[in-house]
């Protein structure tokens, strides 16, 4: 009987890939101006739906996180979607990387930040209080949104991406 040499037919290589990072368009509610400010700012606490994130295949909602008087963290929603799939590592690294590129040179407003200063002015869609990308590599479009944990979520044409568990 001859056997078979046993061939890897796996392989890790290095290889520069051009990527393009884009922030989403951001489509608040009309509703948001008619928002009673001293209630907020009295509440103990609560969430109030501030919009949409919009990306070519998807629409994630919006939410503002509020304690005593101040806006502690941006919910955003993953698409519904009927898989998940684990992100790897170096992708997690790519997409922070690809965040400080965008986010550099830019004015911050970190969280925590009063209820009034957030939804006064631009604050609202300030990038660092809606951390969503749509990124492309090799031709694959993801809509990319990271938590106030730094917890990235990835949705690409009903797949969502999610860091892989740690054992």
């Amino acid at each position: 009987m001859v056997r078979s040499a046993k061939v890897s037919r796996s392989m890790t290589f290095r290889q520069s890939v051009k990527i393009q990072v884009a922030q989403p368009e951001f489509e608040p509610f009309a509703s948001l101006r008619h928002l009673d400010l001293a209630s907020l700012r009295d509440a103990a606490r609560g969430e109030i739906e501030l919009g949409y994130v919009k990306a070519e295949d998807c629409r994630q909602l919006v939410r503002a996180v509020f304690q005593k008087g101040m806006v502690t963290a941006v919910q955003v929603e993953p698409c519904g979607v009927d898989q998940a799939a684990h992100m790897s590592p170096e992708l997690v690294r790519l997409l922070n990387a690809a965040r400080r590129h965008v986010v550099s040179g830019q004015r911050t407003v970190p969280l925590p930040i009063s209820v009034r200063e957030f939804f006064t002015g631009t604050n609202i869609i300030d990038i660092d209080q809606l951390p969503c990308y749509v990124m492309t590599v090799f031709g694959i479009r993801m809509l990319c949104c990271q938590d106030q944990n730094g917890k990235w979520t990835c949705s690409t044409r009903g797949v969502i991406l999610q860091p892989a568990p740690k054992v």
